[in-house]
């Protein structure tokens, strides 16, 4: 009797700890698992010993192909072959370059675009009237460029004649709030070309649109009854939303789904969390689904991803990079997040795989 007590005592006991066991790889509320399967390796790009920054990224007969600037122009490599862009030192940033198999647009002064025609290797410049305002696209048959100063004015700007300013290859449009006529200052600029709508917020922080694919644009305003300002910071277009930094520090991620409308943006993701006013986002780039980002919170800067396509809350988002270097300019394409690094001494790209478990890159 005592014998089979102390049998069935034992197995309660081993029932017990494998239960234990089960349940402590898990601790409910962490967007990774801590385990040796959670790291994926950071593959160098482009390191030569000279600086890669701000990473732009595409795809032509050759190949994946990375445009990058320096203290010495502007370049693009394909890791077998080097082109040269410019030779001229520029400082485009974030939403201040368009590209497509065709040509590369970028801003290359305050009132500047320079274009660059990648089958005739050739480059011309447009002069605006008036400093650009951030954030620029082509028209969905790809005949114009679309863009915005920072006076009261929105154009489009024919390709075929790039340089021109006569009537047949340039419109400009004043741009007025659609209830009061109000002339409205715009104060950053992002545009969706697949369905010709561009959105804009204008220096009161109120959030608008406006149509280019038709001879007469139209403007409509968003968000009427929601209160708190629409600060802009680094607007960007991310697959039928349009997102932007925001909050008391201007540093929390929001959008605004233009698709299924709604009176409130969603904040997508709190980065401050305690509010702390630390981890300042100057960086952020929405690519497809995907926006990525890089902050200092943690002592260097680091790269932060999130996926509106399985989204969850402003609390659920993915860091891709914990070394004790910085890792700057995050750019997502093709299920890669490219961005420049200094682990080396000197701004190199990097790029690492995007997996749905949040892998870490080493």
């Amino acid at each position: 009797m005592k014998q089979g007590f102390a049998l069935i005592l034992c197995f309660l006991l081993v029932a017990t700890s494998l239960v234990m066991m089960a349940g402590c790889g898990d601790d409910g509320g962490s967007d990774t698992d801590d385990d040796d399967n959670n790291t994926t390796n950071a593959e160098l790009v482009l390191g030569d010993g000279s600086d890669h920054e701000v990473p732009v990224v595409m795809q032509d007969v050759s190949g994946e192909r990375v445009i990058y600037r320096n203290e010495g122009g502007v370049f693009s490599s394909n890791g077998a072959q080097s082109v040269t862009i410019s030779n001229d030192p520029v400082s485009y940033g974030i939403g201040e370059s368009y590209l497509d198999a065709n040509l590369f647009v970028y801003k290359s002064d305050s009132k500047a675009l320079s274009r660059f025609r990648w089958n005739t290797n050739s480059a011309d410049t447009h002069t605006a009237d008036q400093p650009l305002a951030p954030g620029y696209c082509l028209s969905p048959d790809g005949a114009y460029l679309v863009y915005a100063t920072q006076d009261n004015y929105w154009y489009r700007q024919s390709l075929v004649s790039f340089q021109g300013r006569d009537n047949t290859s340039h419109i400009d449009f004043a741009v007025l709030d659609p209830d009061t006529d109000e002339q409205l200052r715009i104060k950053s600029f992002a545009c969706d070309a697949s369905v010709a709508l561009a959105f804009f917020v204008d220096e009161n922080n109120r959030l608008y649109s406006i149509t280019y694919g038709d001879p007469t644009p139209k403007v409509s305003r968003h968000l009427k009854n929601y209160s708190e300002p629409i600060y802009g910071r680094q607007l960007q277009i991310a697959n039928g939303w349009v997102v932007w930094l925001g909050g008391d520090d201007a540093n929390d991620i929001w959008g605004y789904s233009y698709q299924t409308g709604g009176d409130e943006p969603v904040k997508l993701a709190e980065t401050d969390p305690a509010g702390a006013g630390i981890g300042q986002i100057e960086d952020m780039r929405a690519m497809g689904d995907v926006i990525t980002w890089s902050d200092d919170k943690n002592g260097s800067y680091d790269i932060w991803w999130i996926n509106l396509a399985n989204f969850q809350d402003e609390n659920h988002y993915y860091q891709l990079t914990t070394s004790s270097g910085n890792e700057r300019y995050p750019y997502y394409f093709n299920q890669y997040i490219y961005w420049q690094d200094d682990r080396n001494g000197q701004w190199d790209i990097y790029r690492a795989q995007l997996t749905n478990s949040g892998k870490v890159a080493e």
